[in-house]
């Protein structure tokens, strides 16, 4: 029987036929239609980002990567003392825009509010603060109400000059934002708040400026975010102070499904503002945590923002591009690879849902145009044989089925082959921990279906 296995994997391999067997164990993809998928990356932070290569990284980032935008920082350096502002403050901000603009001249930006402790070495800490790293807050401490700068509590008419003298800055710069973040994880905007801030910015802008969607509450935990969006009663416009709902899932409780439901109650889409948990120093890892990403799309997430896309070229959980400092050594790890094959396969088009008969395989389906990208995780340590992916009722294969497969001993670029549909269906076998994505052209059968 192994040996039996051994041959049609080979078979499969190099000439690309399978037969469907009787017994065959189904994925099945439905023909309803979800939401809209929109996958960018991650720059808030530039502790790895290297300005003498930044063209290369750029291009990685946003050229060999369909990327949907780029996540850029709202700086606190800029005016950490009200009143006096540093423009310096957004020079590796602004030169790593430019950059990204250059290798994707239709790329946008989302901008967010880099946190407090990143404007102030030790030193400065030390003397403003009394301790090495200053307090938590996505804002300048005069906006926060922190006791350091004579204020008592959080201004909100403050942070609506701040916002908008940002926006002004950076359209002077050329560079005007799609979205932008009311706030980063520490949340000071109350609903009103927030009502305030989406009404009031615009009247600061000057001529021109455009006026980004507003995104919030980029919460540190899903449970916070999904408690915010519960709390909010549209009747009373509570919910009329942002345009996107968000969340992080730093850490905490709640889950994603739950976030979804809460984000649709009020009619907003929902995004992961930074993605945490998709991490490894090695290919198993990067496989097998690819769960977090899968699980976000199949509960219904719109926005994905990777979190720290860009780090060192040593093992390091988050980033998916790693380099050195003179560019020498550039990695692109598998999350990468496989990030890519979403992004470049189905940005901007739909999710579409699908089951699985065999609970060790998450599959998540997506499409463009006539385009369908299935992409399913082993999530076992055994192998699985005999699977068929069906098409619905209605919808035929119109052309070969691309396959790219991952495992701990690929490239990091994958695997790729071929085969041939048989009927409205195919069918493979998935080695233990794997990861296979398959790419093919579907077209309506007339008179059939949907």
């Amino acid at each position: 029987m192994k040996l039996h296995k051994y041959i049609l994997s080979l078979l499969v391999l190099f000439t690309g036929v399978q037969a469907v067997p009787a017994n065959a164990q189904k994925i099945t993809i439905s023909s309803e239609t979800g939401q809209i998928l929109r996958f960018g990356i991650d720059a808030e932070r530039l502790w790895f980002w290297r300005p003498g290569i930044g063209g290369k990284l750029a291009e990685i980032g946003v050229k060999e990567l369909n990327a949907a935008f780029v996540r850029v920082a709202i700086d606190c350096a800029y005016e950490k003392e009200e009143g006096v502002k540093n423009e310096g403050a957004y020079k590796p901000i602004l030169e790593m825009m430019g950059e990204m603009r250059k290798a994707n001249p239709n790329i946008k930006f989302f901008a967010s509010p880099r946190p407090l402790f990143n404007a102030y070495n030790k030193k400065e800490s030390l003397a403003k603060f009394g301790k090495e790293k200053a307090p938590w807050t996505p804002y300048p401490g005069w906006i926060t109400g922190l006791k350091e700068f004579g204020t008592k509590k959080f201004d909100v008419k403050k942070l609506a000059r701040y916002f908008a003298d940002y926006l002004n800055l950076m359209h002077k710069h050329g560079f005007d934002f799609d979205y932008m973040d009311i706030t980063n994880e520490k949340q000071l905007a109350t609903a009103a708040d927030m009502v305030y801030l989406h009404n009031t910015i615009p009247t600061l802008l000057d001529k021109g400026v455009k006026m980004p969607l507003l995104i919030a509450p980029s919460s540190w935990s899903i449970e916070q975010g999904t408690n915010f969006l519960n709390s909010l009663d549209p009747k009373r416009g509570q919910d009329k102070g942002f345009d996107i709902a968000s969340t992080h899932n730093t850490g905490g409780k709640g889950t994603p499904d739950e976030f979804v439901k809460a984000a649709r109650r009020l009619n907003k889409e929902a995004w992961s503002t930074e993605m945490h948990g998709w991490v490894g120093s090695n290919q198993l890892d990067d496989i097998k945590n690819s769960t977090i990403f899968w699980r976000h799309l199949r509960a219904g997430f719109t926005g994905i923002a990777t979190w720290l896309f860009y780090g060192p070229d040593t093992p390091r959980d988050h980033p998916m591009v790693g380099s050195n400092k003179d560019g020498s050594n550039i990695i692109r790890k598998a999350k990468y690879e496989i990030y890519k094959k979403v992004a470049n396969t189905v940005n901007l088009g739909n999710y579409v849902s699908s089951t699985s008969s065999v609970p060790a395989l998450m599959p998540t389906t997506m499409k463009k145009d006539d385009r369908m990208l299935v992409c399913i995780l082993n999530t076992s340590g055994k192998q699985v044989d005999n699977t068929t992916v069906e098409l619905p009722a209605g919808q035929k294969f119109a052309s070969d089925v691309e396959i790219t497969f991952w495992t701990a001993g690929t490239p990091p670029t994958g695997e790729n082959s071929t085969l041939k549909p048989a009927g409205n269906s195919f069918t493979f076998n998935s080695p233990p921990d794997s990861l296979y994505c398959f790419v093919f052209k579907i077209s309506r059968q007339a008179g059939v279906g949907n």
